[in-house]
């Protein structure tokens, strides 16, 4: 509800009548105030919060909320205590053009606002406008590197599909006219659900389901429309008997069409809800994923030629979108104990990413502090002599400790599917020192945008018709608070904040 109801009078007389006559109000002044305090108060311990976390992944996307009004989000992931944090980091609303040029200096300036360092990396679509972006922020060594939405860039393939088989954009388009029919029309709808009741009398075991029209941009949409088809398969039969509409009519091969159809997309349904997740490490699922796609889409039996059409070209789009697969995804593969035996991957590759790990490994061996003071001790010669000969020897003592380290991790079994790799790290990390640090790096990040698009659905919910008003600060606080204070006070093991 909009702030302004705490100064209506029929607000006012509901106080009074359930306290104290002599009980005020606060009005909406008041409660914006305690907002924007509690809010600054979740982001000061948050920003202390960050100071000591050794690497965060980032999620980025833009939206348009109330059809006017443009929007940039920031999402931050983080691994306390093996235990992964989501967080709001901005929400920022802009004026002009979000090209990549914008949007390089909106992310580095909200990344030295939040004094957030590498390494991290950041996640975004395939849209040209943040590929360029995160090429610029990585060319300044702002991030470590950029990683593509795993599920955007599962549905580019299914468009792939639709653009190359004509008859299967003809099935879908058909679906979409039926869907619609019934969806845009109040009597229809009214009539549709009076035959899914008289079809629930003679089938007990029916269970009434709406009608659903898959949207563009909305990931999984167009099988969760099949599917709603399918399931009132025989409710449309009577029902376009009855409303004597026979574009609304399907044929049993154009059935059988989308019952294959939707069977091929449940399969990449399955692999974006795996991968869209941000309660568990989904960065080193990514590469599985896509190859246990592949094993299953081939093996699928199918009588019909469209949906046999629509594999093939499923599977080539597949196929090229995941030819060159980014290191950091392969080193997240075998950070994550359930995949580190690599069993994707030919002897030759599977070599050169374990020396990858090795290589990043060794690059958090040296302290900080180490180097900075051998940069002050090289104005003495003969102190730097001395220096470079101690850290010489404690690098190999190292690089040995290190080697032994890793032979021993590679050493130790897969962990199962189902099992929670934050939970192995938890009860290892003293066993493998060097290689956990990394593994909070990497396995903190996850594998698509959808925390972005989760944080515009929460921004949705505070900026709607009956709240259009509210200024930009005004939306920041509010989710700042939604997202952001449940975070801090898991962390931090306390209510105080509420208390103030």
């Amino acid at each position: 509800m909009p702030l302004s109801l705490v100064d209506s009078a029929s607000f006012r007389f509901f106080c009074s009548a359930i306290s104290d006559r002599k009980f005020q109000s606060p009005g909406r002044t008041k409660f914006s105030s305690l907002i924007e305090q509690l809010s600054n108060t979740v982001s000061h311990h948050l920003f202390s919060i960050l100071q000591d976390i050794p690497g965060i992944g980032l999620t980025t996307d833009g939206t348009t909320l109330l059809g006017a009004r443009k929007f940039v989000a920031l999402t931050g992931h983080f691994i306390y205590e093996w235990k992964i944090y989501s967080i709001y980091l901005a929400l920022v609303e802009v004026d002009g053009p979000e090209d990549s040029e914008y949007l390089s200096e909106l992310l580095e300036s909200l990344l030295k606002l939040w004094s957030i360092k590498s390494p991290q990396f950041i996640v975004t679509d395939n849209g040209a406008n943040f590929v360029s972006c995160a090429d610029k922020l990585r060319a300044k060594h702002v991030i470590s590197d950029h990683i593509r939405c795993a599920c955007h860039t599962i549905q580019l393939s299914v468009d792939d599909v639709v653009k190359k088989c004509a008859a299967i954009k003809d099935v879908i388009e058909h679906c979409r006219l039926i869907a619609s029919t019934f969806r845009n029309s109040p009597t229809l709808t009214s009539a549709f659900e009076h035959l899914q009741e008289k079809y629930k009398q003679q089938h007990p075991d029916y269970k009434p389901l709406v009608l659903q029209k898959d949207v563009v941009t909305r990931w999984n949409s167009t099988e969760t429309m099949l599917k709603s088809l399918l399931h009132n398969r025989e409710v449309l039969k009577r029902a376009a008997e009855d409303i004597n509409k026979p574009e609304i009519t399907m044929d049993d091969h154009e059935w059988q069409v989308v019952s294959e159809l939707q069977i091929l997309l449940e399969k990449l349904t399955e692999a974006t809800v795996t991968l869209e997740a941000e309660k568990y490490p989904t960065l080193g699922f990514v590469i599985p994923v896509i190859y246990a796609l592949y094993y299953v889409l081939e093996s699928m039996i199918i009588s019909t030629n469209e949906v046999t059409e629509a594999r093939q070209a499923l599977l080539e789009s597949l196929r090229r979108r995941w030819d060159t697969i980014d290191t950091t995804l392969l080193v997240a593969m075998i950070l994550d104990p359930r995949f580190k035996h690599l069993p994707w991957l030919s002897d030759r590759q599977a070599y050169l990413v374990k020396e990858e790990l090795r290589m990043r490994t060794n690059s958090l061996l040296q302290d900080p502090e180490d180097r900075k003071d051998a940069v002050e001790a090289s104005s003495n010669s003969n102190a730097a002599s001395n220096r470079n000969s101690l850290t010489s020897i404690l690098t190999s003592k190292c690089q040995v400790q290190a080697r032994d380290e890793f032979e021993e991790y590679f050493a130790c079994a897969n962990i199962n599917w189902s099992d929670d790799p934050l939970i192995w790290w938890n009860a290892n990390e003293c066993k493998f020192p060097r290689i956990s640090k990394l593994a909070r790096i990497y396995l903190c990040t996850p594998a698509s945008n959808a925390p972005s698009e989760r944080l515009f659905s929460s921004a949705s919910y505070i900026l709607r018709d009956k709240r259009n008003r509210l200024n930009s600060s005004s939306v920041e606080h509010l989710v700042m608070l939604r997202k952001n204070l449940p975070v801090v006070q898991s962390i931090l093991n306390t209510q105080f904040l509420i208390s103030q």
